[in-house]
């Protein structure tokens, strides 16, 4: 077997050829050997050479070529090539709650009497298709052919230019190999970085690489394996980004700080600083264990928050929650429940009781804290909300925003609809119908809302394209400064291993934190801000940011905020951010 060909253009076929379209059989034998067969009538009496080309999901392509064996109408031959995972966890276009997509393998073989090209066949193969599935998707950490362990340190680097990554051995499925590995721009051909030769064992190696007048975007560092000295195999891809933030603004004018208190993050507002060091005030948990879990029979096993308030007659904390999942065995008991909501109640916030509402029938009994539909506690309408700004799901319409007919835009009433479980979705006009998917820009005046950019600015997926998040905007601030709005959202990394995140919603998805912002509602940029690091615990992920500010929303100047389903919503003038992180390990 001999490799006669490497590029990484996409192959195209383009000879006539006397071709009998048949489909090739794809399955490997060990970690490093594939055998392919398909049905033949050709003559077994002589000696025929198979030439397979195969391109690989992100473009590379390869020529092999084997002795082909032929038994009962059968041809048969084998090709060194491991399929370790090339060009796995690319995201998937548009607005959906799935999973990453590897991409197929395409195999095209010649059987060559000498020179002459006597029968093709082809086909192509998913190597997905080898991973277990659930309702989630394919379970990329139980991907069977994958004996090379490689990331990034971290799945981002933002304002430096020195980057690293860790490889090793599975040791338990090949135990000792030689690899070449190097760094390219995304689809690119230059190699930036190395290459390294690397003898590969059980053991974890480090190799950073410098980053230097790189522009920002997406990298990718290649593996390749080797045998005897030879480049054997596809590509295995691992995607790194590297971030560069703008420049930092100072204010015109300085902080004062007059009789009240500031949030203080560093020098920032401040004419000069001296002798003074700006140090991290780590949060402590308070409990240090969770509020309440599932110990009733009605409940499941993901209790998700909706609302907390003070109920100032009672004089206690009033939280309800909803029964969002849990078990797949379960599922058909979830769907019986009488109600989902459930209520929960605290004297100090820290010591939780479900009281017996009496309200809900479940199993012949009333003794539970089941909230009836309809009767759940709705957070009241903010004082600044006017009735224009209210919607009206029955006589909302949309349209695009046309700047000649509809002249200025006025910002204090744009808002960005939420990219997931957007009020759109209960609009009745047919007009809504463009918008349900994605997140878009709009100004409301009275029932007709103008959307302001052609396409979705936010979609609902993974990805580190920051045209993605994997679910929600997490926060929302309106700088009241310098009228900026700003919308955080989760891009979600891929998490290779040793950073699996095996189940959170989505295999392989490591979140990040992420920022877009526009002074208009029609222009939009947009950063990746916030990323584990070799600091946070393995497959740490950060799950969701919101604010400590002065003020509050929706006490703003601007009530068109109250008017999206994001998660947290804040105006200020500057304040300090929260994040909140999930270790995966």
């Amino acid at each position: 077997m001999r490799s006669n060909l490497n590029v990484f253009l996409p192959l195209l076929w383009l000879m006539a050829l006397p071709t009998c379209m048949a489909e090739l059989e794809v399955s490997p034998v060990d970690y490093w050997t594939l055998t392919l067969e398909c049905d033949s009538s050709l003559s077994i009496e002589k000696t025929l050479t198979a030439r397979t080309t195969i391109v690989q999901p992100q473009g590379f392509t390869q020529v092999l070529d084997s002795q082909v064996r032929f038994e009962q109408g059968r041809a048969r031959w084998s090709l060194l090539y491991p399929l370790i995972d090339e060009g796995r966890l690319d995201v998937k276009p548009g607005n959906w709650n799935g999973f990453w997509i590897m991409g197929e393998y395409r195999f095209r073989t010649e059987f060559l009497d000498g020179s002459k090209v006597v029968q093709t066949k082809e086909t192509t193969f998913d190597p997905m298709s080898l991973c277990q599935r659930d309702n989630y998707g394919p379970i990329f950490t139980k991907y069977p052919q994958q004996f090379i362990e490689c990331s990034p340190v971290r799945p981002a680097y933002i304002d430096t230019d020195r980057m690293s990554f860790t490889i090793r051995t599975l040791p338990d499925r090949v135990v000792e190999c030689t690899a070449v590995v190097d760094v390219i721009a995304q689809k690119d051909k230059l190699i930036l970085a190395g290459p390294w030769t690397m003898t590969l064992s059980g053991d974890v190696q480090q190799q950073e690489f410098d980053s230097s007048g790189w522009p920002r975007g997406e990298y990718w560092i290649r593996i390749r394996l080797q045998k005897e000295g030879n480049p054997v195999g596809p590509f295995l891809i691992r995607k790194v980004w590297k971030e560069v933030l703008p420049s930092e603004q100072l204010p015109a004018v300085p902080l004062r700080i007059e009789r009240h208190s500031q949030m203080l993050a560093g020098p920032l507002g401040m004419d000069s600083v001296q002798s003074i060091r700006f140090v991290s005030n780590v949060l402590e948990k308070q409990p240090a264990r969770p509020l309440f879990t599932m110990d009733q029979p009605w409940e499941t096993e993901l209790l998700y928050y909706k609302t907390l308030h003070y109920d100032e007659d009672r004089s206690e904390f009033v939280l309800e929650y909803e029964l969002a999942g849990g078990d797949k065995q379960r599922e058909e008991q979830r769907q019986n429940l009488p109600s989902t909501i459930c209520r929960a109640v605290s004297k100090n916030g820290l010591d939780w009781t479900k009281p017996s509402l009496g309200l809900v029938e479940y199993e012949g009994s009333t003794n539970n804290n089941l909230v009836p539909s309809g009767q759940e506690y709705v957070p009241p309408r903010p004082e600044n909300l006017s009735a224009s700004l209210s919607h009206d799901l029955e006589k909302a319409n949309f349209r695009h925003y046309k700047p000649q007919q509809d002249g200025p835009i006025n910002l204090q009433n744009v808002f960005v609809t939420a990219v997931k479980k957007s009020f759109v979705s209960q609009c009745s006009d047919r007009s809504s119908h463009p918008f349900l998917a994605g997140s878009w820009p709009m100004e409301k005046r009275k029932n007709e809302y103008l959307v302001l950019t052609s396409e979705p600015i936010l979609y609902v997926g993974v990805g580190m394209d920051l045209y993605h998040t994997t679910e929600r905007i997490t926060l929302h601030v309106e700088d009241k400064s310098t009228g900026t709005l700003y919308y955080f959202f989760r891009p979600g990394a891929p998490s290779y291993p040793p950073h699996d995140a095996p189940y959170d919603n989505m295999h392989m998805t490591r979140r990040c934190v992420g920022v877009m912002w526009s002074n208009d509602g029609i222009n939009w940029q947009r950063r990746l801000v916030l990323v584990p690091d070799e600091h946070d615990a393995p497959g740490t992920e950060f799950y969701y940011i919101t604010a400590l500010v002065d003020e509050l929303a929706v006490t703003s100047s601007r009530p068109a905020m109250a008017l999206d389903n994001h998660w947290n919503k804040a105006a200020a003038d500057r304040g300090l951010g929260i994040y909140g992180a999930h270790d995966q390990a």
